[in-house]
């Protein structure tokens, strides 16, 4: 399929720090599609705090929140850009297939992460930090992320990937 190709519906989630977010665009559509791969819902079990809910229990904030909240951050950012289009030289400007990859990096770059959150790393020195897994799920083409990303578009995942790892 080509781009855009992924569709779900739109979705409307309160979040604990912004509030009412909204994936409702066209463009948006990888936020709420991607919701639904197991690899991002798994999320839902990693503290964001590590271990600090233990001596703050109301420091009890997932992951999965967190990577909503990034992505609503970039939509954000996105209407930014948007914003001021016309002052920005042509290589500068947002196409909404960079919308879309902002997006998804943004909602997946913790995706990677292992049971109490920079906790785990710390304890297994010699494994790969949480972005490398990151990418390794996103670059995976048996996991659901990688599928849906497919769907949207065949180099989206490659894309997602070095977005994740801090290379535009």
């Amino acid at each position: 399929a080509g781009p855009g190709a992924v569709r779900c519906g739109a979705v409307i989630l309160r979040d604990p720090v912004h509030g009412l977010v909204a994936f409702e665009s066209d463009e948006e559509a990888i936020v709420p599609a991607l919701l639904e791969a197991a690899e991002l819902q798994r999320l839902r079990r990693i503290r964001q705090l590590g271990l600090a809910a233990l001596a703050y229990p109301g420091a009890d904030h997932t992951r999965f929140a967190h990577a909503i909240g990034a992505a609503f951050v970039m939509t954000r950012f996105a209407a930014r850009i948007r914003s001021i289009h016309d002052e920005l030289p042509f290589w500068q400007r947002l196409t909404t297939d960079r919308a879309r990859e902002a997006l998804a990096a943004a909602l997946l770059h913790d995706v990677g992460h292992g049971p109490f959150s920079h906790l785990f790393e710390e304890a297994m020195p010699e494994s790969p930090r949480h972005e490398e897994w990151s990418r390794r799920i996103i670059c995976d083409d048996s996991t659901e992320v990688h599928r849906l990303l497919v769907r949207c578009d065949a180099t989206l995942p490659s894309r997602v990937a070095e977005l994740v790892a801090g290379r535009h």
